[in-house]
């Protein structure tokens, strides 16, 4: 699988890693959008496709959200890679693995924000 654009194509296409680099988040989401795509397209799963992109078109006003969650470009940069890599290994299991992991890192950030947000009871109370 070829996932075009996603590492740097045409000079209108450029890929996450060199919008990272520049800091150019429009362009970063948009080749984001452009891997993930790509990913479930090539499931051939056609209810699933049709699903995922009305999902992303109501994630919009959360993506600089998930950076912040996922700590930074760089990272998201480095999980692409490693997915990529299973993928280009024909490693379904792994790749699907790797794929669970790389949504799930904002969540925990968020569940463990949480937690540490938590009000701890007054002194004495009953918990």
């Amino acid at each position: 699988m070829i996932l075009p654009g996603h590492w740097g194509g045409p000079a209108r296409e450029p890929g996450v890693e060199r919008c990272a680099a520049a800091g150019d988040l429009d362009r970063f989401f948009e080749a984001n959008h452009a891997f993930h795509d790509a990913f479930v397209e090539a499931s051939g799963n056609r209810r699933l496709l049709e699903l995922y992109r009305q999902l992303i078109s109501q994630m919009g006003r959360y993506e600089m959200r998930s950076v912040t969650l996922r700590g930074n470009l760089k990272r998201s940069v480095a999980e692409h890679r490693t997915i990529l890599r299973a993928a280009r290994r024909r490693d379904a299991d792994r790749a699907a693995d790797l794929i669970s992991e790389h949504i799930r890192v904002p969540q925990r950030r968020l569940e463990v924000d949480a937690v540490d947000a938590e009000p701890l009871p007054p002194a004495g109370a009953e918990a």
